[in-house]
């Protein structure tokens, strides 16, 4: 994508079911690279912050 760094936090997104979460999540990683780490962890706020 353009050399764009992707951050979707995983529990920052919402869908009628729990598993659609999961399909668009799946779906941003493998297709754009996505970081998808929870926002809670140390780590993602670290590389966001970047």
């Amino acid at each position: 994508m353009r050399d764009f760094r992707v951050h979707v936090p995983g529990d920052c997104i919402a869908s009628e079911l729990a598993k659609d979460n999961a399909a668009a999540l799946s779906q941003m990683k493998r297709f754009m690279g996505a970081d998808i780490r929870p926002s809670t962890t140390g780590s993602y706020l670290r590389s966001v912050m970047k």
